[in-house]
């Protein structure tokens, strides 16, 4: 699954982290930003990384190289060049300039972002901190999606004889309005929780049957939970997950789970991790479990987890175990400070 890169939504801040340089109007003009990509400074959206601004051309900040710095923004009238918004990011996706002056990120399925580089990183940096938050009927939306085709993968098919309505047209319809409600459901939880301290996560798993998992949800980050020794955050989520299976062909889960995150230190090293969770099971039949997950994480940056979760989903009859190897994207903590 593929995800955006470039927020949408016009920036309600402030300025970034790293000043913008001193030009020679306080309105923006963009022969000014053409020329700091000329010097190397700035870079040029391209095509593909400004689809989410149609009629506009944006401009990006290049950081500086080291760690996952923030980034000023700025996009102008494609017919006019008039000046339209400022949206600085708390996470810069930018790796560099390209010889024809567009900005240097990782998009799309021939150049993913991924974890193995600080290039791959910076653009997973961009997507939790400042997409997820800004954008959530986005994240909601893919989810949504996935979350319905898995399900009408794995739904028992009996009686359906018809070609491709148990395999085509049923995962396909799930999909699309699983998508739509996840577009409209997520912002919605985006805004209550915020106002207590939560930030939005995003996970991908691989299980070891074989399986898929995928979630999203929040993680409170500004202050551990009160009246606990050991430093203790409050997870929220949902997660849904796709496995290959001898006998039914494939099972999949949807399950709204609540747990903790307990660090010994501060908000990064390593850390322990449990929840509990309930859903839907779908495989041979249709069914209600509950889940109990039990895990040790790393915090490699302010936005990025490794986790090894051992998941135990307990049906009316069944209880399967599962390990899960899971990358999990947080916000970083300085969105909820926001830009200064």
């Amino acid at each position: 699954m593929a995800f955006e890169l470039l927020s949408r939504s016009p920036s309600k801040r402030k300025s970034a982290a790293n000043p913008t340089p001193k030009l020679k109007s306080a309105v923006p003009i963009q022969a000014d930003y053409e020329r700091l990509v000329k010097q190397g400074k700035w870079c040029r959206d391209s095509e593909k990384s400004g689809e989410l601004h149609p009629g506009q051309q944006c401009y990006r900040q290049i950081p500086e190289s080291e760690g996952y710095p923030p980034a000023d923004q700025v996009c102008f009238d494609k017919d006019t060049g008039q000046f339209t918004e400022r949206s600085p990011d708390f996470v810069s996706a930018v790796s560099g300039q390209k010889k024809d002056g567009t900005c240097d990120i990782p998009l799309g399925i021939t150049d993913p972002p991924h974890p193995f580089s600080q290039r791959g990183r910076r653009a997973l940096g961009h997507l939790i901190g400042d997409i997820s938050p800004e954008d959530p009927d986005i994240i909601g939306r893919h989810f949504g999606r996935f979350s319905g085709v898995s399900m009408g993968i794995a739904l028992p098919k009996h009686g359906l004889s018809t070609p491709g309505l148990g395999t085509v047209a049923i995962p396909a319809i799930l999909g699309f309005v699983a998508g739509e409600l996840g577009a409209r459901g997520l912002p919605l939880l985006s805004d209550v929780t915020r106002k207590y301290g939560f930030l939005p996560t995003m996970s991908l798993g691989a299980g070891n049957i074989a399986g898929l998992n995928l979630g999203v949800g929040f993680e409170k980050r500004d202050r551990p939970l009160p009246l606990v020794p050991i430093n203790t955050y409050l997870t929220l989520g949902f997660d849904s997950s796709l496995a290959v299976t001898g006998e039914a062909g494939a099972s999949s889960t949807f399950q709204a789970k609540v747990g903790v995150r307990i660090a010994p230190g501060k908000q990064g090293g390593l850390f322990a991790l449990g929840s509990v969770g309930a859903g839907l099971a779908v495989g041979r039949d249709v069914s209600g479990v509950t889940s109990v997950d039990l895990g040790l994480g790393y915090r490699a940056t302010d936005f990025m987890d490794v986790q090894l979760v051992r998941e135990t989903v307990s049906g009316s009859t069944d209880r399967d175990t599962t390990y899960w190897l899971t990358l999990k994207l947080v916000a970083p903590q300085r969105v909820l400070e926001g830009h200064k």
